[in-house]
């Protein structure tokens, strides 16, 4: 009794699907009959290959051409001033960081001036703001005593100087460090 109740709803279910396809097909011949032939227009696009012309292609190829020239003018002018440019001269002063910041030549001018080209010249800037002048002198110039030289092995002079102070701030501490060496030891 199961099986043939089995059969016969697979019978009802394509019976189903038949009619269903039989009305979309059914329905798809109404919509192509409503349609007249007058109706439908169609074009017909001749498609011609598009060639450029000498006189053209000649135009363009020279805006290109003086892009290229203009770009190699600038690279070459480029070149030329990195080469004038001379490089920074860098003292390196025995007991110096290997990590000191730029020095500017107005600075080392006046070390230069007061103190001598031997003393050198490291600058920091703290996350306080100001900057860190630090002054090395050498030991032949140091009025500090032999047990400082035994212990530390250098003589840095540190000031903290506000960005206000600036050239000058620098000039007065190094007047103040030349008064301080010309005392003997």
């Amino acid at each position: 009794m199961c099986l043939k109740k089995e059969k016969k709803d697979r019978g009802s279910r394509s019976n189903i699907i038949l009619r269903i396809f039989g009305a979309v097909k059914q329905t798809k011949s109404n919509i192509m009959a409503d349609i007249k032939p007058e109706e439908v227009k169609t074009e017909v696009v001749k498609r011609v290959p598009e060639f450029v012309k000498k006189e053209d292609f000649d135009k363009s190829m020279g805006m290109i051409m003086s892009s290229i020239e203009t770009l190699a003018k600038a690279i070459s002018v480029k070149k030329e001033q990195e080469a004038l440019v001379a490089p920074v001269k860098k003292v390196k002063v025995e007991g110096t960081p290997d990590y000191e910041a730029p020095i500017p030549p107005q600075w080392r001018e006046i070390v230069d001036e007061l103190l001598g080209e031997d003393v050198g010249i490291q600058i920091s800037y703290p996350d306080n703001g100001g900057f860190k002048f630090t002054l090395i002198i050498p030991q032949e110039k140091s009025n500090a005593g032999d047990e400082w030289w035994k212990t530390y092995k250098h003589d840095h002079r540190t000031k903290m100087l506000n960005p206000s102070e600036g050239i000058s701030g620098v000039r007065k501490y190094c007047e103040l460090v030349k008064q301080n060496l010309n005392t003997k030891k």
